[in-house]
């Protein structure tokens, strides 16, 4: 059954289009700095690519003054609304295709269901500040294979990346779904809610919160009277630092070092204990049409950014072909302007897994998501993990299929460099 919808009415919607440096600057700066100007995905590098940006209905007149001081474009979009969120039982697994539920109902269906089945295994990796679980789900089947490690739900006011990781999960566990063969080539770890203080507080209090909810041993009264709350996650994994992303009042506060939060580091701690049987990390999110390839952080390529581009490329053709949609795909730093480096970034950077891609997933009609489109968006990001995953297996398959042993994380530098080499003379 389909919720109302309620009006998100003291905030005014916009698409706005930036087409030089000058510009994406001063935005970015509104960004940072504004809490009342709320950019869904950031401030993109590519005027193809307009931005999705919410203002508080008290901030528009000078929002607009601004715009046009700078001669940037944009447009009005229609009075976006939102769907309320579930806090009944889930009844079934189908049913997380087709509604939001809350943070209590998630967490207590997943622990009913870890007890009736042996396929996977649930594990908590830590506590946030609020004392919620941070868990992996790990599904495997048969001998030890290549890990793929998926990620959603770092950003509290993204609740379709959190619906399609456990939609995915579902479909693994169904052995009459096609995705099911996918665990005779690789182990799964999904991680679907990295956030979830953010995650609660987006959905029983404030639709548009992404920060995670750590309250400073040193309080920091902000502009409008408030106490200052919360670091960014998708920013503490930070390569280099921005002086202008350490104030605790900003919307995108990085944290006072890179891996500062529980979410961040208890996280890290995992990558790092599963780097050497990891074939694959992705990162899901929401608000956006994207497929993106380390670096963000700098202009920097990966050692071998050329093989990862051409299944990328792959797969967007085939996203095109099966369902008429047009991803972009490269750089993060070809897309995102003036990052620090995301999670991606760091485990490219540090472990050097193989492949290793952030999603982005929505319908472009809209700027916040409605239950509806998890069902279109869930078969989209089937196409990408079993194109990309295939494509990925057929090329460092066989650097996994070895027994684990001493020497095994310099073989994998040298079989990626190998094979970087191979595709540069081709």
């Amino acid at each position: 059954m389909l919720m109302p919808l309620l009006s998100l009415g003291n905030y005014t919607p916009y698409k706005i289009t930036a087409y030089n440096m000058h510009e994406r600057n001063f935005l970015y700066q509104l960004h940072v700095k504004n809490p009342k100007v709320i950019f869904i995905n950031g401030v993109t590098n590519e005027a193809a690519i307009p931005m999705d940006v919410i203002v508080r209905t008290d901030t528009v007149q000078m929002f607009e003054e601004k715009l046009h001081s700078f001669d940037i474009q944009f447009m009005h979009v229609p009075q976006i609304s939102i769907e309320p969120t579930l806090s009944k039982k889930i009844i079934s697994p189908d049913y997380l295709s087709i509604e939001f539920y809350d943070w209590e109902n998630i967490l207590s269906w997943i622990n009913s269901y870890a007890k009736k089945s042996s396929t996977f295994k649930k594990t908590v990796i830590a506590k946030t500040f609020e004392k919620r679980d941070i868990f992996i789900l790990n599904l495997s089947k048969g001998k030890k294979k290549p890990i793929v490690f998926i990620v959603g739900g770092e950003d509290g006011k993204d609740w379709m990346s959190s619906a399609l990781i456990l939609s995915l999960f579902t479909k693994l566990l169904d052995r009459k779904n096609s995705l099911n063969t996918l665990l005779t080539k690789f182990d799964f770890y999904l991680l679907p809610i990295l956030n979830p203080d953010g995650f609660a507080f987006s959905k029983k209090q404030d639709r548009l919160w992404s920060k995670n909810r750590k309250v400073f041993s040193t309080q920091k009264k902000c502009q409008e009277g408030n106490v200052a709350v919360g670091v960014d996650i998708a920013r503490n994994w930070f390569l280099q630092k921005s002086s202008r992303m350490i104030e605790e009042c900003n919307s995108v506060y990085i944290g006072h070092r890179s891996l500062s939060e529980e979410e961040s580091q208890a996280l890290s701690y995992v990558l790092n204990s599963l780097a050497l049987d990891m074939i694959a990390f992705i990162n899901i999110k929401g608000f956006g049409q994207y497929i993106t390839i380390p670096y963000g952080h700098n202009d920097d390529i990966t050692n071998n950014h050329d093989i990862v581009m051409e299944i990328v490329r792959s797969t967007c053709s085939k996203i095109l072909e099966k369902h008429n949609i047009t991803y972009y795909y490269g750089r993060t730093a070809n897309y995102f302007y003036n990052f620090s480096g995301n999670m991606a970034d760091w485990v490219k950077l540090k472990l050097n897994t193989p492949i290793v891609y952030t999603v982005y997933l929505e319908d472009a009609d809209t700027i916040l998501p409605y239950s509806a489109q998890i069902q279109n968006l869930k078969t989209r990001l089937f196409t990408i993990l079993t194109e990309s995953l295939l494509l990925s297996q057929d090329i460092y398959g066989p650097l996994f299929n070895s027994q684990e042993n001493m020497f095994l994380c310099y073989i994998k530098n040298i079989y990626i460099v190998f094979i970087y080499m191979y595709y540069k003379l081709l």
